[in-house]
């Protein structure tokens, strides 16, 4: 009986998983190299002529939007 070693296919499969597994791996060591940038707060994004206690979303957001 032939095993999936000696079947032309199985050899074509085999090595097909081993590259895909290589390049994934590969994608994951350049993702980590270069981590996208995190977004952060910005005092400017306050709009300070709104009251935060009357609008908070406004007065933290206004400015942004």
């Amino acid at each position: 009986m032939f095993g999936i070693q000696s079947c032309p296919r199985g050899i074509f499969f085999r090595r097909l998983g081993i590259s895909l597994g290589l390049l994934f791996l590969n994608g994951l060591s350049s993702a980590a190299e270069n981590p996208p940038p995190v977004p952060r707060f910005s005092m400017s994004y306050v709009d300070r002529s709104v009251d935060p206690k009357t609008n908070f979303y406004q007065y933290a957001t206004g400015a942004w939007r």
